[in-house]
Protein backbone atom coordinates (compact mmCIF):
# COMPACT_ATOMS: atom_id res chain seq x y z
CA UNK A 1 0.00 0.00 0.00
CA UNK A 2 1.45 3.39 -0.99
CA UNK A 3 1.89 6.30 1.39
CA UNK A 4 -1.15 8.25 0.15
CA UNK A 5 -3.38 5.22 0.54
CA UNK A 6 -2.09 4.58 4.06
CA UNK A 7 -2.65 8.23 4.94
CA UNK A 8 -6.18 8.12 3.56
CA UNK A 9 -7.02 4.97 5.50
CA UNK A 10 -5.56 6.41 8.70
CA UNK A 11 -7.57 9.61 8.24
CA UNK A 12 -10.74 7.60 7.72
CA UNK A 13 -10.12 5.56 10.86
CA UNK A 14 -9.35 8.70 12.82
CA UNK A 15 -12.60 10.36 11.72
CA UNK A 16 -14.56 7.21 12.66
CA UNK A 17 -13.06 7.25 16.14
CA UNK A 18 -13.71 10.96 16.51
CA UNK A 19 -17.35 10.39 15.62
CA UNK A 20 -17.44 7.54 18.15
CA UNK A 21 -16.39 10.16 20.74
CA UNK A 22 -19.21 12.44 19.61
CA UNK A 23 -17.17 14.87 17.52
CA UNK A 24 -18.78 16.65 14.58
CA UNK A 25 -17.51 15.55 11.20
CA UNK A 26 -14.61 17.74 10.09
CA UNK A 27 -13.50 18.39 6.53
CA UNK A 28 -10.10 16.78 6.01
CA UNK A 29 -8.59 20.17 5.16
CA UNK A 30 -9.54 21.43 8.65
CA UNK A 31 -8.38 18.40 10.58
CA UNK A 32 -4.62 18.77 10.37
CA UNK A 33 -1.85 21.14 9.30
CA UNK A 34 -1.06 21.15 5.58
CA UNK A 35 0.89 18.11 4.42
CA UNK A 36 0.00 15.91 7.39
CA UNK A 37 -2.65 13.15 7.58
CA UNK A 38 -5.83 14.29 9.32
CA UNK A 39 -5.89 13.62 13.06
CA UNK A 40 -3.81 10.46 12.90
CA UNK A 41 -3.16 10.76 16.65
CA UNK A 42 -6.45 8.92 17.25
CA UNK A 43 -5.53 6.10 14.87
CA UNK A 44 -3.54 4.31 17.56
CA UNK A 45 -0.71 3.35 15.19
CA UNK A 46 2.82 3.48 16.58
CA UNK A 47 5.54 5.16 14.54
CA UNK A 48 8.70 3.27 13.76
CA UNK A 49 11.40 4.10 16.34
CA UNK A 50 14.44 5.98 15.02
CA UNK A 51 16.68 3.21 16.41
CA UNK A 52 16.21 -0.19 17.95
CA UNK A 53 16.94 -0.23 21.71
CA UNK A 54 19.76 -2.50 22.86
CA UNK A 55 19.00 -2.33 26.59
CA UNK A 56 15.67 -2.98 28.31
CA UNK A 57 15.22 -1.04 31.54
CA UNK A 58 13.00 -2.33 34.33
CA UNK A 59 11.70 -0.39 37.30
CA UNK A 60 14.50 -0.03 39.85
CA UNK A 61 17.33 -1.04 37.52
CA UNK A 62 20.68 0.62 38.07
CA UNK A 63 22.24 2.07 34.92
CA UNK A 64 25.91 1.49 34.27
CA UNK A 65 27.38 4.93 35.00
CA UNK A 66 30.85 4.70 36.58
CA UNK A 67 31.17 6.64 39.80
CA UNK A 68 27.45 7.53 40.00
CA UNK A 69 24.23 5.83 41.13
CA UNK A 70 21.57 6.28 38.46
CA UNK A 71 18.34 4.32 38.86
CA UNK A 72 15.44 3.84 36.42
CA UNK A 73 12.01 4.68 37.85
CA UNK A 74 9.09 3.43 35.73
CA UNK A 75 6.51 6.23 35.62
CA UNK A 76 3.69 5.29 33.22
CA UNK A 77 0.92 7.77 32.49
CA UNK A 78 2.04 10.24 29.84
CA UNK A 79 3.17 7.14 27.93
CA UNK A 80 3.05 3.50 29.06
CA UNK A 81 6.84 3.14 28.98
CA UNK A 82 7.86 6.49 30.45
CA UNK A 83 10.79 6.41 32.87
CA UNK A 84 12.46 8.93 35.14
CA UNK A 85 16.14 8.61 35.99
CA UNK A 86 17.10 9.14 39.63
CA UNK A 87 20.65 10.24 40.32
CA UNK A 88 20.65 9.03 43.89
CA UNK A 89 24.08 10.32 44.91
CA UNK A 90 23.07 13.90 44.05
CA UNK A 91 19.31 13.82 44.82
CA UNK A 92 18.50 14.82 41.24
CA UNK A 93 15.68 13.41 39.14
CA UNK A 94 15.57 13.49 35.35
CA UNK A 95 11.79 13.73 35.12
CA UNK A 96 11.34 13.64 31.35
CA UNK A 97 7.72 14.61 30.63
CA UNK A 98 6.40 13.22 33.91
CA UNK A 99 6.82 16.24 36.20
CA UNK A 100 7.14 19.70 34.62
CA UNK A 101 7.46 23.01 36.48
CA UNK A 102 4.63 25.07 34.97
CA UNK A 103 2.52 22.80 32.75
CA UNK A 104 1.14 19.27 33.03
CA UNK A 105 1.89 16.48 30.57
CA UNK A 106 -0.83 15.20 28.28
CA UNK A 107 -2.64 12.14 29.65
CA UNK A 108 -4.96 10.73 27.00
CA UNK A 109 -6.70 7.61 25.74
CA UNK A 110 -6.60 6.63 22.05
CA UNK A 111 -8.90 5.30 20.68
CA UNK A 112 -11.09 7.42 22.91
CA UNK A 113 -13.52 4.73 24.08
CA UNK A 114 -11.02 2.10 25.32
CA UNK A 115 -12.00 0.59 28.65
CA UNK A 116 -9.03 -1.74 29.19
CA UNK A 117 -6.55 0.91 30.36
CA UNK A 118 -6.53 3.70 32.96
CA UNK A 119 -3.61 6.02 32.13
CA UNK A 120 -4.68 8.75 34.55
CA UNK A 121 -4.61 6.34 37.49
CA UNK A 122 -1.21 5.12 36.25
CA UNK A 123 -0.02 8.72 36.13
CA UNK A 124 -1.26 9.58 39.63
CA UNK A 125 0.39 6.45 41.01
CA UNK A 126 3.62 7.44 39.26
CA UNK A 127 3.43 10.91 40.82
CA UNK A 128 3.21 9.30 44.25
CA UNK A 129 6.21 7.13 43.38
CA UNK A 130 8.49 10.08 42.59
CA UNK A 131 7.16 12.05 45.57
CA UNK A 132 8.20 9.15 47.80
CA UNK A 133 11.81 9.71 46.75
CA UNK A 134 11.84 12.80 48.97
CA UNK A 135 13.05 16.27 48.08
CA UNK A 136 14.89 16.13 44.76
CA UNK A 137 15.98 18.64 42.16
CA UNK A 138 14.06 18.08 38.91
CA UNK A 139 15.67 18.16 35.48
CA UNK A 140 12.69 17.95 33.09
CA UNK A 141 12.54 17.47 29.33
CA UNK A 142 10.75 20.83 28.91
CA UNK A 143 10.95 24.29 30.43
CA UNK A 144 13.48 24.67 33.28
CA UNK A 145 15.25 22.96 36.14
CA UNK A 146 13.36 23.35 39.42
CA UNK A 147 13.61 22.37 43.05
CA UNK A 148 11.40 19.98 45.06
CA UNK A 149 9.94 17.44 42.65
CA UNK A 150 7.71 16.03 45.39
CA UNK A 151 5.96 19.35 45.98
CA UNK A 152 5.30 19.82 42.27
CA UNK A 153 4.05 16.24 41.98
CA UNK A 154 1.55 16.96 44.75
CA UNK A 155 0.37 20.09 42.91
CA UNK A 156 -0.17 18.13 39.69
CA UNK A 157 -2.06 15.38 41.52
CA UNK A 158 -4.33 17.99 43.15
CA UNK A 159 -4.92 19.58 39.73
CA UNK A 160 -6.18 16.29 38.28
CA UNK A 161 -8.25 15.42 41.33
CA UNK A 162 -9.96 18.82 41.00
CA UNK A 163 -10.65 18.13 37.31
CA UNK A 164 -12.18 14.77 38.26
CA UNK A 165 -14.48 16.39 40.82
CA UNK A 166 -15.59 19.06 38.35
CA UNK A 167 -16.18 16.52 35.60
CA UNK A 168 -18.21 14.20 37.84
CA UNK A 169 -20.42 17.15 38.78
CA UNK A 170 -21.63 17.68 35.19
CA UNK A 171 -22.53 14.06 34.51
CA UNK A 172 -26.04 14.04 35.96
CA UNK A 173 -27.11 13.69 32.32
CA UNK A 174 -25.32 11.49 29.75
CA UNK A 175 -22.49 13.18 27.87
CA UNK A 176 -20.30 12.11 24.99
CA UNK A 177 -16.55 12.36 25.37
CA UNK A 178 -16.58 15.39 23.08
CA UNK A 179 -19.31 17.12 25.10
CA UNK A 180 -17.43 16.42 28.32
CA UNK A 181 -14.23 17.84 26.85
CA UNK A 182 -16.04 21.02 25.81
CA UNK A 183 -17.16 21.55 29.42
CA UNK A 184 -13.72 21.05 30.97
CA UNK A 185 -11.23 23.82 31.68
CA UNK A 186 -8.26 24.18 29.32
CA UNK A 187 -5.56 26.82 28.91
CA UNK A 188 -7.84 28.58 26.43
CA UNK A 189 -11.52 28.47 25.62
CA UNK A 190 -12.93 25.47 23.73
CA UNK A 191 -13.90 27.75 20.85
CA UNK A 192 -10.29 28.92 20.51
CA UNK A 193 -8.82 25.40 20.32
CA UNK A 194 -7.77 24.17 16.89
CA UNK A 195 -9.25 20.89 15.63
CA UNK A 196 -6.03 19.07 16.53
CA UNK A 197 -6.01 20.51 20.06
CA UNK A 198 -9.69 19.64 20.49
CA UNK A 199 -8.79 16.09 19.55
CA UNK A 200 -6.09 16.04 22.23
CA UNK A 201 -8.47 17.60 24.76
CA UNK A 202 -10.97 14.85 23.98
CA UNK A 203 -8.24 12.28 24.63
CA UNK A 204 -7.58 13.83 28.02
CA UNK A 205 -11.31 14.01 28.76
CA UNK A 206 -11.52 10.31 27.90
CA UNK A 207 -8.75 9.56 30.40
CA UNK A 208 -10.58 11.45 33.15
CA UNK A 209 -13.88 9.75 32.31
CA UNK A 210 -12.17 6.36 32.39
CA UNK A 211 -10.66 7.15 35.82
CA UNK A 212 -14.09 8.11 37.18
CA UNK A 213 -15.53 4.93 35.69
CA UNK A 214 -12.79 2.81 37.30
CA UNK A 215 -13.53 4.47 40.65
CA UNK A 216 -17.19 3.47 40.31
CA UNK A 217 -18.47 7.05 40.13
CA UNK A 218 -19.79 7.03 36.56
CA UNK A 219 -20.82 4.41 34.00
CA UNK A 220 -20.87 4.21 30.25
CA UNK A 221 -24.21 3.57 28.61
CA UNK A 222 -24.36 0.21 26.81
CA UNK A 223 -24.79 -0.12 23.07
CA UNK A 224 -24.88 3.57 22.19
CA UNK A 225 -22.95 5.35 19.46
CA UNK A 226 -21.37 7.77 20.16
CA UNK A 227 -20.36 6.41 23.56
CA UNK A 228 -21.86 8.30 26.52
CA UNK A 229 -21.12 8.45 30.25
CA UNK A 230 -23.39 9.31 33.17
CA UNK A 231 -23.16 9.39 36.98
CA UNK A 232 -23.98 6.02 38.56
CA UNK A 233 -26.80 7.51 40.65
CA UNK A 234 -28.52 9.14 37.66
Amino acid sequence: MDRDARGGRAAGQAHARLRRAGAPRLPVRDAAPRGRPALTLEDGARPEPPAQPDLELRDGDLIDLPGRTLRAIHTPGHTPGHVCLFLEDAARLFTGDHVLPDITPHIGIYPYDRDDIDPLDDFLTSLDKVAALGRTEALPAHERIFDDTAARAAEIRAHHEDKLVRLAAVLAEPLTIWEAAALMRWNRSWEDLSPMLRGMAAGEAAAHLRALEARGLIRRLPEVDPVRFVAVDS
